[in-house]
């Protein structure tokens, strides 16, 4: 039912599901943490309940010296979330239980996953070239050289994992239960990435907290990038052009980047209200990013979607966007959210940036 793990996750697991043990709930555990990386920055781990609160008193704060984050879903919107979102096309290749209290969420798993890597592909995979667009642009404006920052920036650490996801999804009966670093081993086998942009991928995955290398992890990183532009992305967007709407996928890119005329952006948000769907959220998603699109539009998006789970990233692209107005946005609301308040210091570092 759930996708197989190597034998350092399991272990990982076993250690977890022992701190867990007087825990009657459903969590899972996502992220770096279960895919099994090198280095982990912290444990991510959701509880999907009645309310998607964790229903624990005083549950762990860490385990093995990193720091747990809490996050979930409420049952009543976990299907919702996850036939919606196309992001969660990523967590469910690594999301693991640590705890199973809900039998219905396991169904709700099984179900989507098939969904996800049989019918909904071609979305996935279109989601993953607009993340690509939206987060790389800025994460490059960002301008740091932190953690954080570079994992984000193009050619970096989120780079090779969202060419991994695509890689997966594509051939998902096949490459399922690899790691990270086995899928790269299988695209070099078959000729889909040369032996030189295999080792920069695997350099960026083990090295990208140790900013003592920063120069190094820049240009391995400009490595990768110059590979994904001019081999990885037009196989791609080829593919996708067989499979959904020209023009969704047209303006969907479209609407990610920096340099789209004004007028195009207004075109892709009236062709939005057309759409439904993971197309329509992908859509939303790359013009919510976008800070040429007018405020107006933003605050539009906003009111429609400020309170839909299965939309919360569309929601953290606004809040980040310095062209979203601040008035929507109140800071108290998401102080206790990791990932809100993470979109927030971006808006604040952005804004830093534009009046530099």
């Amino acid at each position: 039912m759930f996708i197989p793990v190597s034998q350092s996750v399991t272990a990982r697991l076993d250690g977890l599901r022992e701190l867990f043990q007087d825990c009657q709930d459903t969590l899972f555990l996502r992220g770096s943490f279960a895919r099994g990386d090198s280095y982990c920055n912290d444990i991510d781990i959701s509880a999907y309940n009645k309310t998607g609160v964790i229903e624990l008193t005083n549950p762990p704060t860490e385990y093995n010296g990193l720091k747990i984050n809490y996050g979930g879903i409420s049952l009543e919107n976990f299907e919702a979330y996850f036939s919606v979102c196309p992001r969660a096309g990523s967590s469910m290749m690594e999301m693991q239980p640590i705890v199973l209290g809900h039998s219905e969420v396991a169904v709700t798993y099984a179900d989507q996953l098939k969904q996800y890597f049989k019918n909904r592909t071609p979305n996935y995979l279109l989601f993953l070239l607009v993340e690509e667009e939206t987060n790389g642009r800025i994460a490059d404006r960002s301008c740091g050289d932190d953690y954080f920052t570079l994992k984000r920036q193009r050619g970096g650490k989120r780079t090779v994992s969202r060419i991994i996801w695509g890689t997966k999804a594509r051939h998902f009966d096949s490459f399922y239960s690899l790691s990270h670093s086995e899928v790269l081993e299988k695209m070099v086998a078959h000729g889909a990435l040369p032996w030189n942009v295999a080792k920069s991928c695997t350099f960026i995955l083990n090295n990208s907290h140790q900013l003592q290398h920063k120069d190094k992890l820049k240009a391995h990183s400009a490595q990768i990038v110059r590979w994904y532009y001019d081999y990885y992305y037009p196989v791609v967007k080829s593919y996708l052009l067989d499979y959904l709407p020209s023009d969704v996928v047209v303006y969907s890119i479209k609407a990610a980047r920096s340099d789209t005329k004004v007028a195009d952006l207004y075109h892709a948000y009236e062709l939005s209200k057309s759409l439904d769907g993971q197309l329509k959220w992908i859509l939303l998603f790359a013009l919510s990013g976008n800070w040429k699109l007018p405020p107006s539009l933003l605050v539009e998006i906003w009111h429609e979607f400020r309170n839909n789970t299965a939309h919360r990233n569309i929601i953290r692209n606004l809040i980040a966007n310095v062209s979203t107005p601040r008035d929507l946005i109140n800071p108290a609301e998401f102080i206790d959210n990791k990932l809100m308040w993470r979109a927030y210091t971006i808006r604040l570092r952005l804004l830093k940036e534009f009046q530099a």
